[in-house]
């Protein structure tokens, strides 16, 4: 659930059900006075956020006698967040997708867990259950309230969620690279149920948003909708429906969004997300510092639960980054790399199909950490500039846990920090005994030296059709006293650069070099003619349509 969203009450049935006998599986009579009984159902955990920012997973133990009835389940630490297994194990109780007995006691319909019993072998990895490609039934099931009803257009919500243009399964298509989408069963094309105005007064009068979903999904049974044979349910509820959470919450197999309707593809995007085993994608602030071209890792790193600001999964609304594509089973699995060893690495965009490596993963001593490339199309064309002129780095836990974007230009923006993460041509990155550095930027790639306990990174040469590297003889020289080795441009025929543009890193044009005809030097001086100052220079290459880009550092 996105940080916008507001809290909501806890969840407190009023009369529902006429007693709790039909869903009480077994008593306990021993211990009358604390009325320990034994539940029977399975476990729904919804991601749900406070307006703080803070972040909770709930756990509901979903219980069906034809009609679901929803208990929260409340702890007595998170250490007891755990279920037992029938081999004697114990799993973490989001890991577990089979039936469950609960033991504990039950006040306002919150069960106090003492324990939980798996009955089935239904457990799985968290994060293991790639949805794939090929397509999911989802129904979106409108919801009102008496005195507010929905006034919700069918047409305009069908759009937003299914239609070609600015939506849900438009957005799922893209990051999928077309492999997945969504679909409907009464209408192949999507489904948009209801509007179904509930008899309760709002979410609070229902004893909470999931059991006012569940009312809305009763309600759409009863009109004659299989609502069972939906992979997924969306459920979106009335604007400022009393006691209704505002925003959205998801997990399981169902996501509840409480938007207007500009904001209903956005939010269905995300908390559908959650139902397909998606966390959040996050930021360590105060994680990195920059001393000239070189930025580390460590100090007081803060949190941020949204703080990823190029994912949909975080902040804003952009693409997935390519680790959750991975985790969904949308990028093949040829385009994640894990390096062991140094080497340099051709890093191809996220935004469009690719014959190489698009999820790049090294380990330094202590992380793990992942890196990307985007480029300004489809849903990410709004995306800062300062964003598409590096890699993007985050820290993260091999298929499980919120990845954790870090700033690469730490201290640079008063706005919002993580606008320009990206580590740009000529910067490196290092953690300890990891040292990682953006070679090039091109319109569809970018080129990434990663050096692994002070291996030096081989040379390699320029891309052949199958997105391998070939070997080159092309070479720009700096005939400047100190600097003698000439830079391999990998990516570039010498013969099809038209011009070369010498750069300051604050983007000052410092020389420009015309008319070279493959004859690619520099003699190290400026337009006035002048030599230049030591440092870090960037170097842009024009190349017909193509531009390339990368990183000389003049000594002395």
């Amino acid at each position: 659930m996105k940080n916008q969203h507001i809290s909501f009450p806890v969840c407190i049935l009023f009369s529902l059900f006429a007693g709790f006998g039909p869903f009480i599986s077994e008593a306990n009579a021993s211990d009358p006075e604390q009325a320990v009984q034994v539940f029977k159902g399975t476990i729904q955990v919804m991601i749900h956020c406070d307006i703080d920012g803070s972040v909770e997973e709930q756990d509901f133990l979903v219980i069906n006698n034809g009609h679901e009835t929803w208990l929260e389940m409340i702890y007595p630490s998170p250490e007891a967040r755990v279920a037992n297994t029938p081999d004697g194990k114990t799993v973490p109780v989001p890991e577990v997708f089979g039936e469950v007995k609960v033991t504990g006691s039950l006040v306002d319909y919150q069960i106090n867990v003492r324990r939980v019993d798996v009955v089935s072998t239904g457990i799985q990895p968290f994060g293991s259950n790639k949805i794939g490609l090929g397509e999911k039934s989802i129904a979106a099931v409108l919801i009102g309230f008496s005195g507010n009803p929905c006034t919700f257009d069918k047409d305009d919500v069908w759009e937003a969620i299914f239609g070609e243009g600015q939506s849900m399964k438009s957005f799922y298509k893209e990051a999928s690279f077309g492999g997945f989408t969504v679909v409907g069963i009464e209408n192949p094309e999507g489904d948009v149920l209801g509007p179904f105005n509930l008899s309760y007064s709002g979410c609070d009068a229902a004893g909470g948003y999931a059991n006012a979903a569940t009312a809305a999904r009763d309600a759409a049974r009863d009109a004659g909708h299989d609502i069972n044979a939906y992979d997924k349910v969306l459920h979106i509820f009335t604007l400022n429906g009393q006691g209704c959470p505002g925003g959205g919450v998801g997990g399981g197999n169902y996501a509840n969004i409480f938007v207007d309707l500009r904001a209903i593809w956005d939010y269905a995007s995300h908390e559908v997300g959650h139902t397909f085993g998606l966390g959040h994608a996050s930021s360590s602030k105060n994680c990195s510092s920059r001393s000239g071209e070189v930025v580390t890792y460590g100090g007081s790193c803060e949190h941020d639960e949204y703080g990823d600001m190029t994912d949909i999964m975080g902040g804003r609304n952009f693409m997935f980054c390519s680790y959750h594509m991975e985790r969904l089973g949308w990028l093949p699995e040829k385009n994640s790399k894990t390096l062991e060893r140094s080497e340099r690495v051709v890093l191809w965009a996220i935004n469009r199909p690719a014959n190489g490596i698009q999820a790049l993963y090294a380990e330094s001593r202590n992380n793990l950490f992942h890196f990307e490339f985007r480029r300004k199309v489809g849903f990410d064309k709004r995306l800062e500039d300062k964003l598409v002129d590096g890699i993007l780095v985050r820290t993260c836990q091999m298929g499980r846990g919120n990845p954790h974007m870090i700033d690469m230009t730490p201290g640079s923006s008063t706005r919002n920090d993580f606008l320009d993460a990206a580590l740009g041509v000529g910067s490196t990155f290092k953690d300890d005994g990891l040292e990682v550095t953006t070679v090039e930027v091109t319109d569809e790639y970018a080129v990434v030296d990663v050096m692994i306990n002070g291996e030096v990174v081989s040379a390699h040469g320029k891309i052949g059709g199958d997105g391998n590297l070939r070997s080159h003889r092309t070479y720009f020289t700096i005939k400047n006293k100190g600097t003698v080795q000439p830079i391999a441009l990998p990516l570039v025929n010498a013969n099809n650069v038209q011009e070369v543009s010498i750069l300051s890193p604050s983007g000052r044009t410092v020389q420009k070099l015309k008319d070279l005809k493959g004859n690619l030097v520099w003699n190290g001086r400026s337009k006035d003619g002048t030599p230049v100052r030591p440092g870090v220079y960037i170097l842009k290459f024009s190349c017909g349509i193509k531009t390339v880009t990368a990183a000389a550092v003049i000594t002395r």
